[in-house]
């Protein structure tokens, strides 16, 4: 499942992840490492196969890295969605059921 904000921040956070990017057995593109946070891309990010494997591609097309591999993400670790960041009733229901745990805002 890939989730992606619905519009674009009016502020950004600015901590910084580097190290891999899974895929959970829900199908929930998780950071490696600690509590395993979902990951939030930006608008126009997306993931597509290629070949075996899954690439994300940010808003102009450029490969941004292979779901498994390693990644370098500015952003920020949030507990739970909020309509602040720019999700609907429900996207935040949605990613709470189907990705539960804290959520990693790409920014």
């Amino acid at each position: 499942m890939v989730l992606t904000q619905n519009v674009v921040p009016q502020v950004t956070m600015d901590a910084l992840f580097e190290g891999d990017v899974t895929l959970d057995g829900a199908g929930c593109i998780r950071l490696a490492s600690g509590d395993a946070p979902t990951v939030i891309w930006p608008v126009g990010y997306g993931v597509r196969s290629e070949g075996s494997d899954r690439v994300v591609h940010d808003d102009q097309g450029a490969r941004v890295g292979v779901i498994g591999g390693s990644f370098s993400l500015d952003g920020g670790e949030v507990p739970q969605l909020s309509d602040a960041l720019g999700f609907s009733d429900d996207d935040r229901a949605l990613a709470a059921s189907q990705c539960p745990g804290g959520f990693w805002i790409v920014g």
